[in-house]
């Protein structure tokens, strides 16, 4: 085991494995990170780029020959569950020593919902592996406010949303990379944990809104949809049956006031509290007017 020194990324292009693989590269860490097309390979100090597909077991081999510990995330997908259990089965072959697999806060095997029930038995899988685990379970990100919300927010100074006035403990995903960054580099004090990730405060839309417009300097107002539009919307967008499913569940809790939750898991392991809405409001300000 001693020659083992590498840190491999799945999800190196993504959101999350992106601000990871940027930590370990000013941490001069040498990392793995692993893509299907390196054509969106970003060159960064210590980071060796290779191709390889979660589908495609025996592409996975050459991406942990030499590897400590491996970082696991996926988009999800209907082949999610055994994506990442191809990886697992070969880091287990390989004899990596520590898997920190991203998970979801509604991971639970017996779930009738499709995301929460495949993270669920992706946990359940790890276990079993015999490979050392951490499990990261964030709830919602902060960043997908830049996605649609942000859009009607710039041409209607509007949010829909199905939330009602329920709460929940955005985080920003910078916290999550940074958790993942210290349980990688570290893992003897995390070793078969797992941690509920979520931001310092519950928020609604209504509140949101009120962020919005304090920083922005315009009137921002939020509607409240009913699920029904929202089915409508996502099925418009093309979304997935399960993943409308997943999504309507996910809003519901929080229109039911069963979100409004905050982990000390964050401040935990970082050392300092998670960073606020207020904050982001302020550094991404200009994608809101």
């Amino acid at each position: 085991m001693k020659n083992k020194q590498y840190i491999t990324v799945f999800g190196a292009t993504g959101k999350i494995g992106s601000e990871l693989i940027q930590l370990l590269s000013q941490a001069e860490i040498p990392v793995i990170a692993v893509t299907r097309n390196k054509d969106k390979a970003v060159h960064l100090p210590f980071v060796e780029w290779m191709e390889a597909d979660m589908n495609d077991r025996d592409s996975l081999n050459p991406t942990m020959v030499n590897c400590k510990g491996v970082f696991l995330i996926s988009g999800a997908s209907e082949n999610m569950v055994q994506e990442q259990c191809n990886v697992i089965d070969v880091a287990a072959e390989e004899g990596v020593s520590h898997i920190v697999k991203v998970s979801s806060a509604m991971a639970n095997s017996q779930s009738p919902l499709f995301i929460g029930k495949a993270h669920g038995q992706i946990e359940e899988y790890l276990v079993a592996s015999g490979v050392t685990g951490t499990v990261l379970r964030p709830t919602g990100f902060m960043q997908n406010w830049l996605l649609g919300l942000a859009s009607t927010v710039k041409s209607q100074r509007k949010i829909y949303e199905a939330t009602g006035d329920g709460k929940r403990a955005y985080i920003d995903l910078r916290d999550i990379a940074e958790s993942a960054f210290k349980i990688l580099t570290e893992p003897d004090k995390h070793a078969c944990h797992a941690y509920l990730l979520t931001g310092s405060e519950v928020v609604n839309y209504n509140q949101l809104a009120a962020m919005i417009t304090e920083v922005i300097g315009e009137q921002v107002s939020y509607v409240p949809i009913s699920a029904e539009t929202a089915k409508e919307q996502l099925e418009q967008r093309g979304m997935p049956a399960w993943a409308i499913e997943t999504f309507l569940s996910y809003a519901e809790d929080q229109r039911n006031h069963k979100a409004a939750h905050v982990s000390k898991d964050v401040p935990d392991i970082l050392q300092k509290p998670a960073r606020t809405v207020d904050a982001f409001i302020h550094e991404y300000a200009e994608k809101f007017k």
